[in-house]
């Protein structure tokens, strides 16, 4: 699967930042869990990233972790390694934690995931106004 273009995430829809209810952090952001998307229509940054792949949102909902969609994730977030066994690449696990960190600012989270994604030599940008979090 090819996955190199420009990834647009849509703050409106971004779910970042740790669990809402942890106080009024600054960069917690969006409604329900966070996860590839959740039941409330909220997209976590790789979530985002394999909806750009092509894949159907119905294969992302109630998903956490890209190594759920096993041989459907794109390459540069998974690696298999047996045959039914699928692990996160470091640039997925990296992503992982950047956008779950409830510690970092909007600012901060968007420019960190923007450098690692160049350091894969990927280019990610975000738009829009950032959704409720209630």
């Amino acid at each position: 699967m090819v996955d190199q273009f420009k990834l647009v995430i849509d703050r409106g829809k971004w779910r970042c930042g740790g669990p809402v209810g942890i106080g009024d952090k600054e960069g917690v952001h969006g409604i329900g869990r966070i996860a590839l998307l959740n039941e409330h229509g909220y997209m976590c940054c790789l979530g985002f990233y394999c909806a750009a792949c092509g894949i159907d949102s119905a294969e992302l909902l109630d998903k956490e972790k890209a190594y759920e969609l096993g041989k459907a994730a794109p390459e540069s977030l998974v690696e298999a390694w047996g045959t039914f066994n699928f692990d996160h690449t470091p640039f997925a696990q990296e992503a992982m934690d950047i956008n779950d960190d409830p510690e970092l600012s909007d600012g901060s989270r968007e420019q960190k995931l923007i450098d690692l994604a160049s350091m894969f030599g990927k280019t990610w940008e975000f738009t829009g106004t950032y959704g409720d979090n209630s």
